[in-house]
């Protein structure tokens, strides 16, 4: 092959080998890498500042920026180990303190890990309450920015310590970030829990300065639980839904796919006696009217399910008595959600439920007229009717 066939094939060779070493020049082994797989957040109050010790205190102390105390959990490997291993925890929490920049205080927790943090992994993030308080957009911004990080992250907010929420010793799941998603998985059955509010729906919230219910989660001694919610406008929090509000509140959004109703058997004498409704198959349509003038909020709620419990001896069924049975179903759901509508309408003034979506569907230029207004004058102010219908399909036999 004579000189002048020679040059391009080496070149091509060249050209090949460059784009080899294109592709690993940064390569991050995975022995070198930190596993990141829970990061919580907390700010620090005023007084505890003055305990922050080192460079950490004069930067806080420098300057108005909010303080914040930043844990990160990270999986040790060699703590999944099968058995007959030595194993050992499966993970190890490190945290650091300084100002509301999360890629400062991911510098200074380096300076306490022996590997680089790496997010890629990241599966939850714990809010504490007073950085839910003062706003969560400035310290989730980088979260939502960085290509490396899953929209899919879990968000979660909690009364407690941030810290201790991330070192529960749970014997069923050794690492409280796999733990927590893990409980996310059981909402379809544990209508306690606001359904899981993750990484980019929130960032999309915000910037509607939409209302919304982010998960909380509590620290028990070897367990977590997951009830309640944090209730959001724009990225502050503003208050708190109770479990049973939380039931409530999947009820009026139609985000009950099985869920226990229980209420007083009819006829029973003595100590109380239930009947237990499990509810298999439920639709809830929300819509609104315009009745003389005045907004009216509608919620049709149906669910057809199966009578699993009757603590009353009588086996008898009658039309009368399941007729009975049903009005005493359909009242309870419909006292509780009217209830938490009318919380929502006189001490929160915040539409939780997406009634003004329908408004603006329905009725496009009402709406541009007063979206502006909408929580603060004619949510609160607006009409309320709740309809539910119950279909027993089963009643159960006893053996």
């Amino acid at each position: 092959m004579g000189n002048k066939h020679k040059k391009p094939m080496v070149l091509l060779v060249l050209a090949l080998l460059s784009l080899a070493l294109a592709g690993c020049w940064d390569l991050w082994e995975i022995d070198d890498r930190g596993i990141v797989m829970a990061i919580g957040i907390e700010e620090i109050p005023p007084e505890e500042v003055l305990q922050t010790q080192g460079l950490e205190r004069q930067l806080i102390e420098s300057t108005n920026e909010r303080a914040l105390k930043i844990t990160y959990q990270f999986a040790v490997p060699s703590g999944f180990a099968g058995e007959g291993s030595s194993g050992g925890p499966a993970y190890v929490n490190l945290g650091t303190t300084a100002l509301s920049s999360e890629v400062r205080l991911r510098g200074l927790i380096s300076t306490q890990s022996s590997r680089k943090g790496d997010l890629t992994h990241l599966q939850a993030v714990v809010l504490g309450p007073e950085v839910c308080k003062n706003g969560i957009y400035c310290v989730l911004e980088r979260f939502i920015r960085d290509p490396g990080v899953r929209r899919q992250i879990s968000i979660f907010v909690t009364e407690d310590d941030v810290a201790q929420v991330l070192d529960v010793n749970n014997p069923q799941e050794p690492m409280p970030a796999l733990y927590l998603v893990s409980l996310t998985d059981n909402e379809d059955w544990a209508n306690r829990m606001p359904p899981d509010m993750q990484l980019g729906e929130i960032s999309r919230r915000i910037r509607e300065n939409a209302v919304y219910v982010v998960p909380r989660v509590a620290a028990g001694e070897n367990s977590l639980k997951m009830a309640g919610g944090g209730i959001f406008h724009g990225d502050r929090l503003v208050g708190w839904l109770g479990e049973l509000e939380t039931n409530a509140y999947r009820w009026i959004i139609g985000e009950v796919d099985t869920a226990p109703i229980l209420v007083a058997a009819p006829g029973s004498k003595g100590p109380r006696r239930t009947e237990g409704y499990l509810a298999e198959n439920t639709q809830s349509i929300r819509s609104v009217e315009i009745v003389d003038g005045q907004i009216k909020l509608k919620v049709k709620i149906s669910t057809e399910g199966t009578l699993v419990e009757r603590q009353i001896k009588e086996v008898v069924w009658s039309n009368e008595a399941l007729a009975e049975v049903k009005k005493a179903l359909a009242n309870r759901v419909s006292m509780d959600t009217k209830v938490l509508i009318k919380k929502a309408q006189e001490e929160w003034r915040l539409d939780l439920f997406g009634f003004g979506r329908e408004v603006e569907k329905k009725y496009p230029q009402l709406w541009k007229e007063i979206k502006d207004e909408w929580n603060n004058l004619y949510f609160p102010g607006a009409l309320v009717e709740v309809d539910v219908d119950v279909i027993i399909n089963r009643t159960g036999t006893k053996r």
